[in-house]
């Protein structure tokens, strides 16, 4: 397959011995996904192949379009009883035949505040630093994924190892806490190796820092993906950048020499609109300001008049998908999936909500652009109980489940089986 002519300094492993789980990885890919092959179905365990840009399922060699949802699993719980998602699998399916994928953000290591029993870190080597209790419940939720013949990205969240606070420390400058992150997703890879349908690791979802160079963030991601490839190399890993996903900073620093990687991005652009609570001003399509339409980052695209007036529509919108992972996708040959994107109900359809959805699903369709709803299910607190959020299917408080019709509707309109 075509690549740059070498491979990036900044995205390649640091230490002596993520270099040797990488040569160990390139070492066991099959000779057939190096070349960028793929037509050929591949014994073992169904996986997905990456052939160039493209996606294969290794079972039946047929071409794959991800498209589907995020699972969040803490928010997916009934306390003290029964799981509300135990069979979520067969409804998303039946709700929506053209589901694809499920990405499960389930591996919280490092995420929550010390103590906070959800987090998954332990100083247990011999469990990859892993609360057993976590695996388990992961288990169960690939488990209804896989059975109704869904794909699972696996992701892991490490909002502090991340670096989410600079005051403590994280996993691109911290040598031990970087040696005990890449050895659990090392123990998660071994013991998902021969489970079917899953589709890749994500080695860190949304990267928070935001003065740590390109290159350190890719070769921490290039260290991962060689963790996992040590001991199940036919899985992809996915990999994306610094900070927060955005699509503008998937650049040539993030592009790896492992050949089995999926690129990702988030879209929640524009971020000032989609994420309008119930009393926002914005609407879809309209004129906005520069530094609304990029908020945040304006000294990018409009650094000399923060002001001038962008028609936000869908021809931005696929202006956006074109410039960035597109492009990405187009100019190394390689697959980009767009993990999360969406728009909150409280948006309103008064204010284009519908229309945002509607667009934007035809925008990835056209582009044939892989794509993950964020997000499935969330519960509703008996404090402030509301349905605000981007969920389809939303808990009250009460305990009544209710399923949100119309946007459902809009992706059965735009994901044809």
């Amino acid at each position: 397959r075509t690549r740059l002519a070498a491979a990036l300094a900044g995205a390649m492993p640091r230490t002596a011995a993520a270099a040797i789980l990488l040569a160990l990885a390139a070492a066991t890919v099959p000779a057939s996904r190096a070349a960028g092959g793929g037509g050929v179905a591949e014994a073992g365990p169904r996986r997905l192949i990456v052939n160039g840009s493209s996606l294969v399922d290794s079972t039946t060699s047929a071409d794959v379009l991800l498209r589907g949802f995020d699972w969040y699993v803490p928010y997916t719980n009934t306390a003290g009883g029964a799981r509300d998602d135990e069979n979520d699998g067969a409804l998303l399916k039946s709700l929506l035949p053209g589901a694809t994928v499920v990405r499960v953000v389930g591996i919280f290591w490092d995420n929550f505040p010390a103590g906070n029993h959800k987090d998954c870190r332990t100083s247990d080597a011999s469990q990859g630093y892993l609360k057993p209790e976590c695996l388990a419940t992961l288990d169960a939720v690939v488990k209804t994924a896989t059975d109704a013949g869904l794909w699972v990205i696996l992701a892991g969240r490490a909002e502090y190892a991340a670096g989410q606070d600079p005051s403590q420390g994280d996993v691109f400058n911290n040598k031990t806490l970087e040696a005990e992150y890449l050895a659990m997703w090392t123990f998660v890879a071994r013991h998902y190796a021969a489970w079917d349908l899953v589709g890749a690791y994500e080695i860190m979802s949304e990267p928070r820092v935001q003065t740590t160079p390109d290159a350190v963030v890719a070769a921490f991601m290039g260290a991962g993906c060689a963790a996992v490839h040590a001991v199940d190399p036919r899985t992809p890993c996915m990999v994306g950048p610094a900070p927060y996903y955005k699509p503008w900073k998937l650049t040539d620093a993030y592009l790896l020499s492992d050949p089995n990687v999926i690129y990702t991005v988030d879209f929640f652009e524009p971020a000032a609109y989609i994420g309008e609570s119930y009393d926002g001003t914005l609407s879809y399509p309209s004129e906005m300001p520069c530094d609304v339409a990029y908020k945040g980052w304006a000294q990018i695209f409009c650094p000399d008049n923060r002001t001038a007036m962008i028609d936000v529509n869908r021809t931005w919108l696929a202006g956006m998908v074109a410039r960035f992972p597109v492009a990405f996708r187009e100019k190394h040959n390689v697959p980009v999936i767009a993990n999360q994107f969406g728009a909150k109900r409280a948006v309103g359809d008064q204010h284009g909500r519908a229309q945002y959805m509607t667009d934007i699903l035809s925008v990835f369709k056209e582009y044939a652009l892989h794509h993950a709803y964020w997000i499935w299910r969330w519960d509703g607190k008996a404090s402030g109980d509301h349905w605000g959020g981007f969920e389809l299917i939303h808990k009250w408080s009460t305990g009544t489940v209710m399923h949100d019709e119309e946007t459902l509707g809009i992706f059965n309109a735009s994901w044809t089986v």
